[in-house]
């Protein structure tokens, strides 16, 4: 009885292993759509963000580019899919308005801070060289 089962077993085997591996191809499909939408969605929400700055803004095009990429990855894991549809016809929820203008003004201090602590760093090693 234990030779039959040990056959079935191993006859079984090569369906079994497929079966796996057609698990991992569809994990790893899904992983790339994933990380492929993401990349999309951040590029196009940091483009959409920099043509909708005012061009008599005082930030350089860089600056503004920065604070539009930064705030395009925070905002990226926030969006879920129901959102999606709605982002790309133009209509944004309050909940999710908030949620990018939490993200914009973090990321505009992040940015805005590079400089002086740039700046500030050039300052203390003058000052330790002296």
């Amino acid at each position: 009885m234990k030779t039959y089962t040990h056959l079935a077993l191993f006859a079984a085997l090569p369906f079994l292993l497929a079966a796996c591996g057609e698990k991992n191809d569809q994990n790893d499909a899904t992983q790339v759509f994933k990380n492929e939408f993401r990349l999309g969605f951040i590029e196009a929400a940091s483009e959409q963000c920099v043509k909708n700055v005012p061009q008599n803004n005082v930030l350089p095009s860089e600056t503004v580019k920065q604070i539009c990429d930064c705030t395009a990855e925070q905002i990226v894991d926030k969006v879920s899919a129901e959102d999606v549809p709605d982002v790309l016809a133009g209509k944004v929820s309050p909940e999710l308005r908030q949620k990018i203008a939490e993200a914009t003004k973090s990321c505009a201090q992040k940015v805005l801070a590079k400089p002086a602590a740039a700046s500030g760093e050039k300052a203390a090693s003058s000052v330790k060289q002296k």
